[in-house]
């Protein structure tokens, strides 16, 4: 099979996102934990040009400086010696900066629920991870509107998971300010803490509201 120039430039082009997974479903993760590397051997190798010529500048800068105490150059050359040397180490930041961006990070703690893509896949803007928070757990409730000012943000209460019969204790974290018409109720949202990860999120739960 013969392939044209073009045909491989295409090819190189999805080469570039191929994926490498850290993790799979079920695995905590923290905040800055690596998820997924993209292929970077491009970038990396681009860092390494860069790198060398930023080293190479701050020598000839070292050296020019010593003949500019001598008088040997003027000063003018020497302050573009030394803008060259600062403009190659600002794209060396940039290319690293680049480089960073294809390795994907967990921008939060939490447990990895589900998995889109495989190891080896091409990707370009596809979804590769869904991550939950598990800490704080939201609890959220509808309460009837004759309950409306009498929960507020920042009041305790025993909330009760189905799947553990000992209460536990959640915050208020935010009371909606409208009542919905149709129904007459508003919602409530409170921050039970989780940081054990003991309890899975999605049960149904309990709230006792009598303070």
């Amino acid at each position: 099979m013969t392939h044209s120039v073009n045909d491989w430039r295409a090819y190189l082009a999805q080469m570039e996102h191929l994926l490498a997974l850290e993790l799979d479903r079920g695995d905590i993760v923290s905040p800055g934990q690596l998820l997924a590397r993209l292929n970077s051997a491009v970038e990396s190798a681009s860092v390494d040009t860069q790198a060398a010529k930023a080293g190479f500048g701050a020598r000839k800068r070292q050296r020019n400086e010593e003949l500019q105490r001598k008088q040997l150059i003027s000063a003018q050359e020497l302050d573009e010696l030394t803008t060259e040397q600062q403009m190659a180490e600002l794209e060396l930041r940039e290319r690293r900066e680049r480089l960073k961006l294809r390795s994907i990070q967990s921008p939060i703690r939490g447990v990895v629920v589900d998995v889109y893509r495989q190891r080896g896949d091409l990707v370009k803007q596809e979804k590769i991870f869904r991550i939950a928070q598990l800490d704080p757990l939201y609890v959220e409730t509808i309460l009837p509107s004759r309950m409306f000012g009498k929960v507020r943000a920042g009041q305790v209460y025993d909330v009760t998971p189905e799947l553990t019969p000992t209460p536990q204790k959640a915050k208020v974290s935010q009371v909606d300010r409208v009542i919905d018409a149709a129904s007459g109720t508003f919602r409530v949202r409170l921050l039970l803490a989780n940081p054990r990860f003991d309890l899975p999120s999605g049960q149904r739960c309990a709230i006792n509201f009598q303070l």
